[in-house]
């Protein structure tokens, strides 16, 4: 597996291709022209039931989402439903870890997002090791054979899909894609060379072909660990103390709160205007009494 690419790293770059948008300035509170950004208008009960609801809802669809899309691909092909599991989970677990590492918050978006790409690599990497798998290895020049092209042809091309593929997921835009995949793609592939590529070749030689994804994946996780290092990481995605899993059942309690506290200020408004249009009503004068006569 290539190396996993840090979320911040695709930010950088499709900032890089967007110069005019300056997202940390939005983030300090100011405009694009250094003036001081108005400040936000408070949300009303029911407006901030709306965006509770709507956030509730949206990241219960992108957890319902990161789970369906590696079940819907292992049932369309069934022979890949393990190396599916195994390669989503893993991607999900190192994306987690170095987000957790940086201090940078992993939202149901991001889970989704890494769900999706370790859906999508699975297919080229099975083929992949299938197709090495198939060389012989009788004579030391299979040997010789088989290692270069494992790191010669497959591990420059395995290279070469992951980082558009990642890029396009996380991005959802192929602005930026091409800048990225030249400024990185080098870099990476040497650094998976020279950490991963002895052991990958470990793995391609003498490991059965049931366990070659689960250990690519393994060694790639590893591999992450050691090389993902904390950098700076704007406000707006810094980590938040409590768990999305925890944080959740308190917006559902909130949520829930601020409904009923909005059906009781609209129950109350009815009757304080039901009771404020009796009291203005004019009283009518009994026929049984009259003023007193004026002396």
């Amino acid at each position: 597996m290539a190396d996993e690419i840090p979320p911040n790293e695709l930010e950088n770059a499709a900032n890089t291709a967007h110069p005019g948008e300056t997202p940390n300035a939005q983030a300090a509170g100011e405009t694009g022209k250094g003036k001081p950004a108005p400040p936000k208008k408070p949300l009303t009960t029911l407006e901030s039931v709306v965006s509770e609801s709507s956030n509730l809802i949206g990241n219960t669809l992108k957890l319902g989402l990161a789970g369906a899309i590696p079940y819907t691909f292992a049932s369309a092909f069934p022979s890949l439903k393990t190396d599916t599991a195994i390669l989503s989970g893993a991607q999900i677990a190192s994306d987690y870890t170095t987000s957790l590492q940086k201090g940078r918050k992993y939202t149901p978006g991001n889970l989704l997002e890494s769900a999706a790409i370790g859906t999508a690599i699975t297919g080229p990497l099975e083929a992949m090791f299938s197709a090495v798998n198939k060389m012989p290895l009788n004579t030391p020049l299979d040997y010789v054979a088989k290692a270069g092209v494992w790191g010669g042809i497959v591990y420059p091309i395995f290279n070469g899909m992951y980082l558009p593929v990642a890029y396009l997921i996380r991005n959802r835009t192929f602005k930026g894609m091409g800048n990225y995949v030249r400024e990185n793609y080098w870099p990476i592939l040497k650094k998976s060379m020279k950490y991963i590529l002895p052991f990958s070749l470990l793995n391609v030689f003498f490991a059965p072909a049931s366990l070659q994804i689960p250990i690519a994946a393994a060694l790639s996780f590893v591999y992450d660990r050691f090389t993902a290092h904390k950098g700076e990481v704007t406000e707006d995605q810094k980590r938040e103390k409590t768990p999305y899993l925890v944080a959740a059942p308190t917006a559902a309690a909130k949520l829930v709160r601020n409904s009923v506290k909005g059906l009781y200020d609209s129950v109350y408004a009815i009757g304080s205007s039901i009771s404020d249009l009796y009291k203005s009503a004019p009283k009518s004068i009994s026929p049984t009494t009259s003023p007193a006569p004026a002396h």
